[in-house]
């Protein structure tokens, strides 16, 4: 889009919109509507991705505070706490052998830059 001399620019001073991010089909922002559960903005998403942990979600309130959301009963637990400008958070899941790996490479990496270090301050 090209702006030109005497276009006006509109910021709204709310937002209208939740954004759909991390482990979904295809993350979006939609118009916010009071009707739409938080199942149906996922699933305007495109649905949960095969990565997604199903039973843990994280909605970012435009206010700062945070809310998380346990279980597969996600529209009896958060009730109707979905708020323009929300961000929905699908995390994804966390293999512990996945972790355990990473935690013993980042430890062996460690131990070598100690021992370089040691070696080159002689």
């Amino acid at each position: 889009m090209l702006l030109e001399d005497g276009d006006e620019i509109t910021v709204p001073l709310k937002t209208s919109t939740i954004s759909i991010v991390g482990e979904v089909i295809f993350p979006t922002s939609l118009v916010y509507h009071k009707k739409y559960t938080l199942e149906d903005y996922i699933e305007l998403a495109g649905g949960f991705a095969n990565n997604a942990n199903r039973n843990e979600l994280i909605i970012l309130h435009l206010d700062g505070t945070i809310t998380r959301v346990h279980d597969r009963d996600f529209d009896n637990k958060l009730g109707n706490r979905l708020r323009p400008g929300d961000e929905i958070m699908v995390m994804p899941k966390i293999n512990s052998s996945e972790l355990q790996v990473t935690k013993d490479v980042t430890e062996i990496l460690y131990r070598i830059a100690v021992g370089t270090a040691a070696i080159l301050s002689f």
